[in-house]
């Protein structure tokens, strides 16, 4: 069958082929594991707030320091909802419209390299420095504004090559109207103007025979559409916009020059040259040895044949190129080494001053928290400087094509391993919360939740646990019903003096009250969420050192016992999880609180029915107790074998007794369960 001739022509179009190669690639590093990423961070106030309080809420909340990102993260909410998959695929539409912009641009910069302006935009894609990209709600602002930002660039050096008038003007006021809006919502991107810069010079030198008047002339004259721009948001930010946020706020930020100025200079100069460094180069490592050093082997694997299929997708798009890698368009020409030598001075000089707002503004890069998204413009100049170092450096087209699989490689495991991370993070919290709401029914007003997850999953800010917990306990309501805190030194010490405050964030107040504490905890190693009792200690080896500080602070009774259950909304948290051994664990601790004892032992006789055993034999306990008190000998004598065998276990309850005071007689039906455990205590008291 003889092919169509336009079709033939669509199959042979380079660009084509490198959006496909881009998109290709993008999918497989992105998307494999999407539909199993969730919330996280940032996210939980916004989610807590359009499902409370409507989207105008969401606006409301970054009036403290970003308006306009709050206007667009309000409408980008009301299309897409809560479902967190969708906020996923939107975040990897952004992405991959950015890089597409970027292809454009570097197309422009050098119009005859399409191998390596695409090689460009696939490092750009897929740059292993930005780890955010599976915080998907929060992080799709950055995506967005970076898109726009690129864009902006792009239209900038169309205009400036354009030899249409009216296109020109068109696209210069596009230009700049995309730069405004880019800094409007992240403030920090105001280094795109920088890198505008740098290539407009780039071209002004192109063009000037190298005359340094005629460059500056050319480039105050194609740079003034969007520096009016970047004036008018420099008047806002500096002096009409006042920041609630101290991180945010100019005039701290100032205060610490004008107080400190030899300290913030030195600073200024080492925390730069730190940035450039690790963005440039120990992005391409650091990530990747973190997050894969201690992986799972099967995961390995896998991220092993999904970098092989992008891999063999870039030579299957080398070779497709092969041809015009030996002619004057991609090797040989007089001016191929200006090009690539130009590349590698824009490409630094572009990561360079992408990342001076960032240090100006007393912040800084690094591979721990979420502090890499400051090297998300300068990804760009990391792009170009690399594949003009590749090409530099190396002559024959093999050479290049390895050392570029390589990195394409690296980059993709990275980003693979990094979402199994955030995987992982959200099923700790989706088990925290289905566990929790399977113990309890409800929570008691003012109540304030204090939960410690695994350590590498830790909650880091207080609305990490109310805003979920008021999305399960108090649906709708636009109240914050609960409170929560994380835990840490601060709030140890606040716990221990049962401290009462308020509390402001985002323009929003509610009371904290330490003496209302509810504590739970994930040790992880398979273990149950343990929902802690200051009336019995029940602590097994698996607990983390501070679970035994401040378990005696959990107030249990802020369990309402007698509301009906609530449960977490699936198309925020998911669907339930398997009923396994956690749900008849939750469910027991839930009936012996309420003492009824035939509940916890039909749950015992149900869960035995099934073959399910807990991980962490503290989790016995509940059983225990309740064969014990319903007289079935032989089964609580058989559990107390396994308890006893777990000594953290039995110091930590049977330290709670203190013989000296008050015995415990042995033929007590009541209190047979504490005696087998702890023998001594049998008839202290007599």
């Amino acid at each position: 069958m003889i092919m169509p001739e336009k079709i033939r022509r669509l199959l042979q179009n380079e660009l084509l082929i490198s959006v496909v190669l881009l998109t290709a690639v993008s999918a497989l590093t992105y998307l494999p594991l999407t539909n199993q990423l969730g919330y996280y961070r940032d996210d939980w106030h916004v989610v807590w707030a359009a499902n409370g309080r409507g989207l105008m809420q969401i606006f409301d909340q970054h009036l403290t320091d970003r308006p306009f990102m709050g206007a667009t993260y309000a409408l980008t909410y009301g299309v897409l909802g809560s479902n967190p998959l969708v906020w996923q695929l939107y975040a990897f539409c952004l992405r991959l419209v950015g890089g597409l912009g970027f292809l454009w641009l570097m197309r422009q910069l050098w119009r005859n390299k399409p191998v390596a302006t695409t090689a460009m935009a696939l490092l750009f894609l897929i740059y292993p420095g930005f780890l955010q990209q599976p915080n998907a709600n929060a992080y799709q602002n950055h995506l967005f504004a970076l898109t726009l930002g690129v864009f902006s660039l792009a239209l900038t050096v169309y205009a400036r090559q354009s030899k249409r008038g009216i296109r020109r003007s068109v696209a210069l006021l596009f230009s700049a109207g995309l730069g405004l809006g880019c800094y409007l919502i992240m403030e920090w991107m105001v280094g795109i103007e920088a890198i505008r810069l740098v290539m407009l010079g780039a071209l002004a030198w192109r063009e000037s025979e190298r005359r340094a008047g005629a460059v500056a002339r050319r480039v105050v004259l194609w740079w003034l559409p969007t520096l009016i721009a970047l004036g008018a948001f420099l008047v806002w930010r500096l002096f009409l916009f006042r920041s609630a946020r101290i991180v945010t706020d100019v005039g701290v930020i100032g205060g610490m020059y004008l107080s400190n100025p030899g300290e913030m200079l030195l600073r200024f100069v080492i925390e730069s040259s730190r940035d450039f460094v690790e963005t440039v180069f120990l992005a391409w490592g650091v990530p990747f040895y973190k997050l894969v050093s201690n992986a799972a082997y099967i995961d390995l694997v896998v991220s092993l044949a999904l970098a092989a299929i992008g891999v063999g997708l870039l030579v299957a798009y080398w070779r497709s190129r092969s041809d015009s890698m030996s002619t004057p368009i991609d090797a040989a020409a007089s001016d191929e080494l200006d090009w690539r030598r130009e590349a590698v001075l824009i490409g630094l000089a572009s990561a360079l001053v992408a990342l001076q707002p960032v240090v100006l503004a007393n912040r800084q890069v690094s591979f721990e928290d979420t502090f890499d998204r400051y090297t998300l413009v300068a990804a760009m100049g990391v792009a170009m400087s690399v594949v003009g170092g590749l090409f530099w450096l190396f002559e024959k087209p093999l050479l290049r094509l390895v050392f570029l699989a390589f990195l394409t490689a690296f980059s993709m495991i990275t980003h693979y391993h990094n979402a199994i991370y955030f995987r992982e993070f959200w099923e700790q919290q989706r088990q925290l919360w289905w566990q929790l709401s399977w113990r309890a029914p409800d929570l008691k007003d003012g109540a304030l939740l204090l939960p410690l997850l695994p350590p590498g999953f830790r909650l880091a800010e207080g609305y990490e646990t109310w805003g979920p917990a008021n999305l399960i306990y108090s649906p709708g309501s636009p109240d914050i019903r609960l409170s929560g805190e994380t835990l840490n030194n601060e709030t140890l010490l606040q716990l221990k003096r049962g401290d009462k405050f308020g509390k402001y964030f985002r323009r929003l107040t509610f009371i904290l009250n330490f003496e209302n504490s509810l504590i739970v905890s994930l040790p992880g190693r398979g273990a149950c969420l343990h929902v802690h009792d200051n009336t019995r200690a029940e602590l097994s080896e698996n607990e983390e050192p501070m679970t035994y500080l401040i378990a005696g602070y959990s107030n249990i009774h802020l369990i309402d016992i007698d509301l009906p259950p609530k449960s977490p909304p699936q198309h925020i948290f998911g669907s339930e999880p398997e009923r396994g051994w956690c749900y008849y664990y939750q469910k027991a601790s839930l009936a012996r609180q309420r003492a009824d004892w035939d509940e916890v032992v039909r749950l015992g006789d149900e869960a035995m029915q099934k073959n399910l055993s807990p991980l962490d034999t503290s989790e016995w306990m509940p059983f225990y107790e309740g064969y014990a008190r319903q007289q079935q000998m032989d089964e609580a004598n058989r559990l107390g074998g396994i308890l006893r065998a777990n000594p953290t276990l039995v110091w930590s309850f049977c330290s709670q007794f203190d013989p000296q005071e008050e015995g415990v007689a042995e033929d007590s039906r009541e209190a047979f369960w504490i005696i087998n455990l702890c023998p001594h205590l049998a008839d202290k008291g007599d």
